[in-house]
């Protein structure tokens, strides 16, 4: 055996090794800096434009597709057979639907009474979503839901749901409008509530706000094409509310879209 170019092919090797490892290790340290990096870049724009920030999870990745949808009649038949006493009647897509005895709402628990109604009353109303009460006119608007996301829960975005309530918070009657979605592509990783702020602050959108505080990041479903028939097409877009002001942003591409 010839020791020498053994010995030669060894050391070689050796070397190869070293710059292999050395290079992993300078490619974590530099995954590792950029992380740190990006934190403090986002803690100093908080700290730069003086902005209270009360989300949490906001680093949290979450995953997600454009959907479509479609209304459908709800069955009346099933209604009348699983659910609390009610008078209905199909108009095109919408079901009104009347109480034989008004439903009495908690003032001070309406969230958690409205869904105690919805499991009792309404026809996959476990899939509704409380979106506001209006008590000039009278009603409870509610938004459906795709996999517990809201559906174009937006201020003047339709309601799915309007309950009906009288001057003692009771419901009295219903409108509904129920859609089947389906997703439109493969689920991919959104963005999170941090990059979406991020990118408000970069864009002037907060940082020329007086005392901003940062609520709420919620994300939905918003629709940004004009309706064709009965078809509908939604994105998934985070809702982000700054004092009492919201903002869009798609949770896709990041473009910050004018939603009244």
């Amino acid at each position: 055996m010839d020791w020498s170019r053994t010995k030669t092919i060894f050391i070689i090797t050796f070397l190869f090794l070293n710059v292999f490892l050395g290079y992993q290790f300078a490619e974590i340290r530099s995954a590792e800096n950029i992380g740190v990096q990006t934190e403090s870049t986002f803690q100093d724009l908080i700290e730069e434009y003086n902005i209270e920030f009360e989300i949490e999870e906001a680093e949290e990745t979450l995953t997600g597709s454009p959907i479509s949808g479609i209304p459908r009649g709800i069955p009346l038949n099933v209604l009348e057979e699983e659910y609390a006493s009610q008078s209905a009647e199909l108009i095109n897509e919408t079901l009104h639907s009347v109480l034989e005895t008004p439903y009495q709402l908690t003032e001070n628990d309406i969230s958690g009474s409205v869904n105690a109604f919805l499991e009792q009353y309404v026809y996959s109303g476990q899939e509704y979503h409380l979106a506001g009460f209006n008590e000039e006119e009278g009603y409870l608007g509610l938004h459906q839901t795709y996999e517990g996301r809201p559906i174009g829960h937006y201020e003047a975005g339709p309601d799915h749901i309007r309950l009906m309530v009288n001057e003692e918070l009771e419901i009295t009657d219903y409108y509904q409008t129920y859609m089947v979605f389906n997703e439109e592509g493969q689920e991919e990783d959104l963005l999170t509530p941090q990059q979406v702020i991020e990118i408000l602050i970069n864009n002037n959108y907060i940082s020329e706000l007086d005392n901003a505080v940062i609520r709420e990041a919620m994300l939905g479903y918003y629709s940004l094409l004009e309706t064709r028939g009965d078809f509908r097409f939604y994105i998934p877009m985070w809702r982000i509310r700054v004092n009492d002001e919201f903002f869009y942003i798609s949770a896709i591409e990041g473009e910050v879209q004018p939603i009244d």
